[in-house]
């Protein structure tokens, strides 16, 4: 079985999830990613991109190479994380119409729309009942994520709690004692 890893960015959780992955089952990971690892976002001290697999980058932009492979491989395994570009947005849409499943991870959705065109607000809404009515799995980190999309009247056998997992190289203790420099660092 081949399971492909979609996503913007490579992060330190989707690393331990990929590491989780290769130990622990037979199947093969493919890794796709719309960038290469953002330096100027994260500043990671390593390229975490291409940390345990090769990664394929797909693009930002409309990659119809990319949607071929995703819709001729029928017998492989999706992971959606977001839906943060072009591309993964038509993946979703195209999933759905072809009534495929596949999986969407995300964390926890800002539910605030404060601020937010009526443009944006109704396609948020068509995001979410598209999701909503695919034949999709939806992995959620943690249970505020769950509840979130419990409000949106998901069927409560869709939604699947993953929380996220960071490798930490210190005591946890030293990061508790950091919390506010660390939280006001990363958002």
């Amino acid at each position: 079985m081949v399971i492909n890893l979609i996503q913007d960015l490579a992060t330190p959780h989707n690393n331990v999830l990929i590491a989780e992955f290769r130990n622990c089952s037979s199947a093969q990971i493919k890794l796709w990613y719309a960038e290469d690892q953002d330096q100027k976002r994260y500043e990671w001290s390593e390229n975490i991109s291409h940390k345990h697999l090769t990664a394929e980058i797909y693009g930002t932009r409309l990659n119809w190479n990319f949607i071929k492979y995703c819709l001729s491989h029928k017998d492989e395994k999706y992971v959606l994380v977001g839906w943060m570009n072009s591309n993964t947005r038509l993946l979703h849409l195209l999933f759905f119409l072809l009534r495929r499943p596949f999986n969407h991870w995300t964390d926890s959705p800002a539910p605030k729309t404060t601020g937010m065109s009526i443009k944006k607000k109704v396609l948020r809404w068509a995001a979410y009942e598209l999701l909503k009515y695919s034949r999709s799995k939806v992995f959620c980190v943690g249970e505020t994520a769950i509840t979130y999309f419990l409000t949106r009247e998901f069927p409560e056998k869709m939604l699947v709690n993953l929380p996220i997992f960071v490798e930490v190289d210190e005591d946890i203790l030293v990061y508790s004692s950091k919390h506010d420099e660390i939280f006001a660092r990363y958002d």
